[in-house]
């Protein structure tokens, strides 16, 4: 026979424990410290310092970037020397070629050019768009390195367009840039020229 006998056990709550900073306070010599006081204690001495890592991938890209960025700014700076130098160069000789040339000043707003306005400059006092016409040269030609100047006198800008079968280059700017402003076309073979100045694109 098997007897079975169940046994209650009550258990009975101690008093709370103390945490190792306060057994580590109430000792005489630590009164009135704190806990970082406490925490300093704890850390073992500082280790020997180990050699120096090797720096010089990272010694060598940073001397890499700083070449770069250099080169950079020497190529935006020479690129805005060359800018500006070539369009001083344009003025001056826009200014050398006016020098003693007939200026036949008109308010008109529609020209098309012939022969006789070679080696001229047409000055415009029109308030509104002048459409200057280029024609093929099947209808005349004109004299081996012709040129033609523009000036914008009024607030109509200068808008030139070229008839079929005429090359005039560079083929996307049209248009004077505003009151003042100077350029100039340069034949330099049949029904081939080119822009002298500053123009803007229609």
């Amino acid at each position: 026979m098997i007897v079975t006998q169940t046994v209650t056990v009550e258990l009975e709550s101690g008093p709370p424990g103390r945490s190792a900073f306060d057994l580590w306070l109430s000792k005489p010599e630590n009164a009135g410290k704190t806990f970082a006081d406490y925490e300093a204690t704890q850390r073992g001495p500082v280790g020997p310092q180990g050699p120096p890592g090797d720096t010089s991938v990272a010694e060598s890209i940073a001397g890499e970037a700083v070449t770069v960025a250099a080169t950079a700014r020497a190529m935006v700076t020479t690129e805005s020397d060359r800018a500006t130098a070539a369009e001083s160069a344009i003025r001056k000789d826009l200014s050398a070629a006016m020098a003693g040339i007939p200026v036949i000043s008109t308010a008109d707003t529609d020209l098309s050019l012939t022969p006789m306005d070679a080696g001229k400059c047409r000055e415009f006092t029109a308030d509104e768009i002048i459409a200057v016409n280029l024609p093929n040269e099947d209808s005349g030609d004109f004299p081996d390195g012709a040129f033609i100047i523009f000036d914008q006198g009024g607030s109509g800008v200068i808008r030139l367009a070229e008839a079929g079968g005429v090359d005039l280059f560079p083929s996307d700017k049209r248009q004077s840039i505003g009151p003042y402003s100077t350029f100039a076309i340069l034949r330099i073979a049949r029904n081939q020229w080119r822009v002298i100045g500053e123009l803007d694109p229609v």
